[in-house]
């Protein structure tokens, strides 16, 4: 009964669809997009005493001993139009391509997402864009709701979570609803406490109005824009308090941390990826232990978290890069 509005999602070919069929359906792109960019130290690994799953990946270094950080900021540039935009604009966008052969609509919905970021310089938007590219690419977990494109000025930044996305749960009719969160602070120890301290208040939440996240389930009941209504209606039924699906989600959280690592090449040195790679290695106990320490400390040990650390040369630099990449000034 749970999930008899999803299982009645019909497609063109009249085929009925299961919640792990509509994920797969709404996928975008994979772990080959990001494999030019980042290097797994470890990949989804399990720490005892929590239900943390923890990957590590750290930036790539190239043939000639410097990190690809400039090439990793265009690819990021030009996956904001996923990020940002609700797929249906996307796929009205391409039909318009389809029929006119101009791609003037396309374009101008890449202006308005790089337009939808904003030019404060300590803006966590680019580790949000990061965040959202390891959830679709590397867990593939469909962003559901594009939060970017409810801000009404670029100047400002969106409160509340930073990302929502969905998978399918652990038995038949059953929903994932990943909360995530991510920080970028010069230590590891105050990215992972940071980001543990925030999502707590989604991942511990009783679906009641006083919630953390009662504004973000009413948003996704009604701001839902993927590639049909009847599948946007079916969805919207498992983010409803009042409706029995709402029974059938689990919370679980996808979190993006990056940090400060002094293991990189300075901008005017070379360094190997391997002895990078090798330093950097010698951290991933440490990083675990925090995290396990600030699960606990936040109540959510008992709570699956897909936690990704990710090093890098400089935090402060990694947002100046980023704002750079999107051409953005504090007049822009």
């Amino acid at each position: 009964m749970v999930a008899a509005r999803l299982e009645g999602h019909q497609t063109n070919d009249d085929l009925t669809l299961t919640i792990p069929e509509i994920i797969d359906s709404l996928a975008r792109g994979d772990n080959s997009d990001v494999e030019a960019f980042f290097c797994p130290l470890e990949f989804a690994k399990s720490i005892e005493d929590c239900r943390v799953s923890f990957s590590a990946f750290h930036i790539a270094i190239d043939a000639n001993g410097r990190t690809v950080m400039a090439r990793l900021m265009d690819f990021m540039l030009h996956s904001i139009l996923d990020y940002a935009i609700p797929r249906s604009a996307i796929e009205a966008a391409h039909n318009e391509y389809e029929k006119s052969k101009s791609t003037s609509k396309i374009t101008r919905l890449h202006e308005q997402a790089r337009r939808l970021f904003t030019p404060v310089a300590t803006s966590g938007e680019g580790g949000e864009l990061l965040l959202f590219l390891f959830a679709e690419r590397v867990l593939g977990l469909p962003q559901i709701m594009c939060k970017m494109d409810l801000k009404t000025s670029g100047s400002m930044h969106f409160h509340g979570i930073d990302g929502i996305h969905i998978g399918p749960g652990n038995a038949p009719g059953e929903l994932a609803l990943y909360w995530g969160e991510s920080k970028m602070h010069a230590t590891y120890s105050a990215a992972i406490n940071n980001c543990f301290s925030d999502i707590s208040k989604y991942l511990l939440a009783d679906g009641s109005l006083k919630a953390a996240t009662a504004r973000d389930l009413q948003l996704l009941q009604r701001k839902i824009q993927l590639s049909s209504k009847d599948l946007d209606d079916a969805l919207a039924a498992f983010f409803d308090p009042d409706n029995v699906a709402f029974n059938s989600v689990e919370f679980r959280g996808v979190c993006l941390i990056g940090f400060d690592a002094s293991d990189y090449p300075a901008p005017s040195e070379q360094r190997a990826e391997a002895a990078v790679h090798a330093s950097l290695l010698t951290n991933v106990e440490k990083w675990k232990s925090s995290l396990s320490r600030a699960a606990k400390t936040h109540g959510i040990s008992s709570i699956h978290i897909d936690a990704f650390c990710v090093p890098v040369p400089s935090a402060d630099r990694f947002r100046d890069e980023f704002r750079g990449h999107l051409g953005l000034t504090n007049g822009a």
